[in-house]
């Protein structure tokens, strides 16, 4: 599955001030046990781009998370 957010907004409202941010999302799952979803290995890969209006993008973040439908297995990224 694809994910693609282009026009979400992270937003601080005590402020009023609010950042706009793209996002884009992978997921694969993989059965160990073809039809049984309690044994899907799930891989989500992604990236957030915050940029505001004008100018350079204030922070980029992406990574990956592999998670079963209990417990997260792996999580690397960075900020």
């Amino acid at each position: 599955m694809h994910n693609d957010y282009t026009f979400a907004q992270f937003s601080k409202p005590l402020t009023g001030t609010a950042v706009p941010y793209t996002e884009h999302d992978n997921f694969t799952d993989v059965l160990a046990v073809p039809g049984d979803l309690n044994t899907a290995l799930t891989t989500r890969t992604y990236e957030n781009i915050f940029k505001p209006a004008q100018g350079a993008p204030v922070l980029f973040n992406a990574g990956r998370t592999i998670f079963t439908p209990f417990t997260v297995e792996f999580e690397a990224g960075s900020v």
